[in-house]
């Protein structure tokens, strides 16, 4: 799993269950500033933990890291490879799903991507392939690159940032870390808002698709200009 789930060996300290400043071996509960000040636990805005790449043992010791920064995986390498090859033929057989995406599927004993199941469930092929990327490379640092690539940042980054379902706050935690944000049409509480809900987050697809040209790069050789939206 990517995520800290109930019962998890813990090591950030106290979570969010009802017994204040002590600190948890396991995980139950997810800990919100706003509901539980201080620093001696794990708080966090949504309520999701990173569990990838996570040693408990050293968890939380910033003199140490547990992580190996990745150049790239091979997950990466069949995934990408998956995706050029949609690109290019418009599908992809079941011989070449077995040979990127069930391979990493395999290896978790995880149910297999099957053409036949896909059509069965009017599942789009695409829209899986995009799916496989976000869940096996999730924490990589592949998310925006991929997001800008398919041209979905209006989709993904001009959307409001949510946490838990409503109902799951008030039966575990008691209440709503962000009561006056509201819920999403899912139910999930919002953390922040986009800017059509009255919030801060927006995308503009007519400038965030291109980086602002650094002004540095621009006084060396003025013919360079700006990109659309950037102030000169």
């Amino acid at each position: 799993m990517t995520l800290f789930t109930p019962g998890d060996q813990w090591g950030g300290g106290d979570d969010g269950d009802a017994e204040y400043r002590r600190p948890n071996d396991i995980f139950q509960l997810p800990r919100f500033s706003s509901l539980q000040p201080g620093r001696n636990g794990a708080n966090g805005i949504t309520g999701f933990y990173f569990k990838k790449y996570n040693e408990i043992s050293i968890a939380g010791n910033a003199n140490r890291s547990h992580t190996n920064l990745n150049v790239i995986r091979y997950p990466e390498v069949l995934l990408i490879y998956a995706e050029a090859l949609y690109k290019m033929n418009g599908t992809l057989t079941q011989t070449e799903i077995d040979e990127t995406i069930n391979r990493l599927r395999d290896r978790v004993g995880m149910h297999r991507m099957d053409l036949k199941e896909l059509q069965q469930w009017n599942l789009d092929l695409w829209t899986e392939i995009k799916r496989e990327r976000r869940i096996e490379l999730s924490f990589d640092g592949m998310r925006y690159a991929d997001i800008m690539r398919w041209r979905e940042g209006e989709l993904r980054f001009g959307r409001a940032i949510t946490g838990p379902s409503l109902t799951v706050c008030m039966n575990d935690l008691g209440a709503n870390p962000y009561p006056d944000t509201g819920v999403d049409e899912f139910g999930d509480v919002i953390y922040e808002k986009s800017r059509a809900e009255g919030g801060p987050r927006y995308f503009d697809p007519a400038m965030h698709y291109l980086w602002p040209v650094p002004y540095e790069e621009r006084m060396k050789n003025p013919l360079l200009g700006q990109n659309p939206g950037w102030p000169e």
